[in-house]
């Protein structure tokens, strides 16, 4: 932990030095959780139970250098299990950095009637089915054109720093997108291509690689009546390609066509329904040849790894779904109900299919509590159910076996 706290300490001096240039507003959020979970693995003969604490402590900060200028940075602290040994350094390395996934760095630069942004940032966009946990090293261009912001971009998906490898993966888009001032109503389209040829050394050997993939997002929010309706649909294709197949494949997770040498595609419709303290929810999600949605899409407690009770990222091949052409659907509904002014009570109930050519299936059952102890800080009770269906061969003796998690958390903005 003294790392942790040398580097807060020059933080704090760095930012204090500063103050006298730049108007800054510091934050971040802190979590500290008690997960247990049993029976992860479907396995019923096998004794999977695992009990642990969780901490999380991210720091935050916004700097106004000028009328036009803007910094922008989030570092993780603290992440991980307590006890483990690595429990004072960031998870999730991203790059020979070190930093964490979820990092940022970024810059907003105003000239003109263009705003560029440039360093380290989230992948957001639309509905936050495609978006993601992972921070992308992005130079991006935008402007207002008919009402509409219209931005051009590149990133880089793998960087190489090594003689031996020679090509990075890099990737061009466009994006278009209206936002209502109070975020209710939006749309917009979103475009790139991903691309990189040349020779690179995988575990020792080299081998050829042609990565030329494309794809689109295009997602839709408005407000019908009493009901919030948000739609989204992604596509991936392309010819990506490499000639070592093995987990080790520096293009193991492709912008282009994936390992069954298929097109990609995602869509999910959600419908919101508030009427004083009850909320109503529901989500239709659909997912084919291995696409998965961001870290950010979660429906349900199980679906969504950033979650504490999370199991998987809606889309991902679980245990035993490996074959090609899998499709994979979640219907999703959801209770919350305030039942005071600090305390909400919630349930939701889904049906997942993992993996439609296997029949791989699972029943969700959700129950949660929570205490809004005050405004930025909140106490909660998660539990969560999983009775999955033809993960295991009875013939083997081995037979489905539900997964449950119980997760108490207290989080806190600040």
């Amino acid at each position: 932990m003294k790392k942790v706290f040398v580097l807060l300490i020059a933080f704090v001096m760095a930012m204090s030095s500063a103050a006298l240039a730049a108007d800054i507003k510091i934050g971040g959020e802190f979590e500290a959780a008690g997960i247990c979970q049993r029976n992860f693995d479907f396995d019923k003969n096998v004794d999977d139970h695992t009990r642990t604490w969780y901490g999380n402590l991210v720091l935050s900060m916004e700097a106004q250098v000028a009328e036009n200028i803007s910094v922008f940075a989030s570092y993780t602290l603290v992440d991980g299990t307590w006890g483990d040994e690595k429990y004072d350094t960031p998870s999730g390395f991203s790059n020979a950095s070190g930093v964490a996934s979820d990092d940022v760095a970024y810059a907003v630069v105003g000239i003109d009637s263009y705003t560029v942004t440039v360093g380290r940032q989230l992948d957001v966009w639309g509905n936050m089915m495609l978006a993601g946990g992972d921070g992308m090293d992005r130079f991006k261009v935008s402007t207002m054109l008919g009402g509409f912001e219209h931005s051009i971009f590149t990133d880089k998906i793998v960087e190489r720093d090594q003689p031996d490898l020679k090509d990075d993966v890099n990737r061009y888009g466009f994006q278009v997108e209206r936002v209502s001032e109070d975020e209710e109503h939006g749309m917009g389209l979103y475009l790139w291509h991903a691309m990189s040829n040349g020779i690179a050394n995988i575990a020792g050997t080299e081998v050829s690689e042609d990565v030329n993939g494309y794809g689109m997002d295009i997602y839709y929010r408005d407000v019908v009546g009493p009901v919030e309706l948000s739609a989204e649909l992604s596509y991936q294709a392309g010819d990506a390609e490499t000639e070592n197949t093995s987990t080790t494949s520096a293009n193991g997770w492709t912008y282009g066509k994936d390992r069954f040498d298929k097109s990609r595609m995602g869509l999910f419709v959600t419908g919101e329904y508030e009427m004083e303290s009850l909320g109503i929810s529901g989500t239709l999600a659909y997912a084919k040849n291995n696409f998965v949605a961001g870290d950010y899409f979660n429906p349900t407690l199980m679906t969504g790894v950033d979650q504490d009770n999370a199991i998987y990222n809606f889309g991902e091949l679980l245990a035993d779904s490996t074959s090609e052409g899998d499709s994979a659907m979640l219907i999703a509904l959801a209770l919350e109900y305030g039942i005071s002014e600090n305390w909400t009570l919630g349930a939701g109930l889904a049906q997942h299919t993992f993996a439609d050519d296997m029949g791989l299936k699972g029943t969700e059952v959700d129950l949660m509590a929570e205490y809004q102890i005050n405004e930025g800080a909140t106490w909660g009770l998660y539990v969560a159910h999983l009775s999955p269906e033809g993960f295991k061969d009875a013939g083997l003796k081995a037979e489905d076996d539900a997964a449950m998690s119980v997760v108490q958390s207290l989080f806190i903005e600040f």
